[in-house]
């Protein structure tokens, strides 16, 4: 079993101690000696052991387990079988394409017993300062939904950004970021407990519903892309909103004025006059269609 050390406070790696014996469990150290057991209490770990490890720096240390991987699960795994079979067998795939990329990549990673590590290395001085070079354990497919899990779980459910840095100095895999955040935002007590504070919706202010037919209207224009032969430019469409009738008439012009003489013609005058016109915020529709009607 693969124990590693984490830090809450900045969610940097510290290296596994040889005296913690955990299995497969979780233990909280804490920077004045003490060891505070989660779920289960943690066993061979002294206070000294725990004070000469951890600084008072490091207060909240939590040393989560890695899966057990085996020789058998990297030859299946499709991302890496190709270069671990090369590292083990020097064995080189039918593809070509496939070839050329464990010939490019082979220094990158090594093998430690059964398993498969990647070289991890600064980009910068800056980086180099804070994170060396690092052995990034590669983790197969079969493992990766349950050790998101348990990262994250286990972490006080950590935002994206955060547990990235964790994982991305410890484990290793080609779509690691995008894995980690399709598992964040699928989170169910993430999407219950935390505050979207990007996201803003607008107020709804529904509209009422009417009790019968010809009591509200919906009017719009649509217009045509050319002109009829009797000169008609748009489509004047009246909807009853209770039973959905259409009233359409076609307009050579979309003033308020003919508006206003369609709807008195087509809709007042046979069905009465209605509590409700519905509509945009076009000029068809402004004062001088009522004054009209």
């Amino acid at each position: 079993m693969n124990v590693c050390t984490i830090n809450v406070d900045n969610g940097m790696a510290i290296p596994e101690s040889s005296h913690c014996d955990l299995g497969a469990e979780n233990a909280i150290y804490c920077g004045d000696g003490r060891v505070a057991p989660v779920n289960v209490a943690a066993t061979d770990i002294t206070p000294a052991e725990t004070q000469q490890t951890h600084t008072n720096e490091d207060r909240y240390a939590i040393a989560i387990s890695l899966p057990d991987i085996t020789a058998q699960d990297y030859v299946t795994d499709e991302e890496f079988q190709d270069m671990y079979r090369f590292l083990v067998n020097d064995e080189l795939t039918q593809n070509e394409r496939r070839n050329r990329v464990t010939l490019l990549l082979q220094d990158q990673y090594f093998l430690k017993g059964d398993l498969l590590f990647k070289w991890s290395l600064p980009r910068n001085k800056r980086e180099h300062r804070l994170r060396p070079v690092a052995e990034r354990l590669c983790i197969p497919k079969m493992f990766r939904h349950k050790l998101l899990k348990h990262f994250h779980d286990n972490l006080g459910h950590f935002g994206i950004q955060r547990l990235f840095l964790i994982l991305s100095y410890r484990v290793y895999w080609n779509n690691l970021l995008k894995d980690i955040q399709e598992f964040c935002h699928t989170c169910d007590t993430c999407l219950r407990s935390k505050m979207n504070f990007g996201f803003r919706s607008s107020p709804l202010h529904p509209l009422p519903v009417p009790n019968g037919p010809c009591e509200s209207y919906s009017l719009d224009h649509e217009v045509l892309s050319r002109p009829t032969k009797r000169g008609n430019v748009a489509v004047l469409c009246v909807v009853d909103q209770f039973s959905g009738w259409p009233i359409l008439r076609g307009v050579p012009d979309l003033t308020a004025y003919t508006t206003a003489r369609v709807v008195f013609t087509e809709v007042i005058v046979p069905y009465g006059v209605p509590f409700l016109f519905v509509t945009d915020k076009g000029g068809s529709y402004c004062v001088s269609f009522f004054f009209n009607i």
